[in-house]
């Protein structure tokens, strides 16, 4: 098995064990229950998955390294009680373009512009916001502090 393709393949299994809770009832006593697949498009070169509340709306996030585009992508978990939002398409009269992504995750990135090797997320200054450290190349160790929403900002 290629080496993309294990990655791709472990983001998956692991944002579907992660996220398994919030799609399916409690388990019985004593046992556990999985939800079904999800499917977000990532690409090749993603590496360091990593799950953390980065909104402070209660769920678990999924951070992961993308050096095809030379940034972090960041996947917000959508309310499970909402209807989700219908995927964007191409309009082109001529292709099929199938919906390849149905899972409940609002994509973002943060550019970095370099090629990153791990990423680690935790609230380093005890403000209780989740802040990012990554390391990679030309830059070493990066550290990026989230900072607080300004007045009358919203998260789209």
């Amino acid at each position: 098995m290629k080496s993309g393709v294990r990655s791709v393949a472990l983001v998956l299994l692991a944002a579907g064990a992660v996220f398994a809770s919030a799609a399916k009832p409690a388990p019985q006593p004593g046992g556990f229950a999985l939800g079904g697949p999800e499917v977000v498009k990532l690409d090749w070169n993603t590496r360091a998955l990593q799950a953390a509340d980065l909104d402070g709306d209660g769920r678990q996030d999924l951070l992961l390294i993308n050096n095809n585009r030379a940034r972090i992508d960041l996947l917000y978990q959508l309310d499970p009680s909402k209807p989700a939002p219908t995927p964007g398409r191409a309009v082109s009269d001529n292709r099929w373009e199938p919906v390849l992504e149905d899972a409940r995750f609002r994509k973002d990135g943060l550019t970095t512009g370099i090629t990153m090797y791990d990423l680690a997320v935790g609230d380093l200054n005890g403000d209780g916001r989740p802040d990012l450290v990554y390391t990679g190349n030309p830059d070493t160790l990066t550290i990026r502090f989230q900072q607080p929403m300004a007045a009358g900002a919203t998260r789209s």
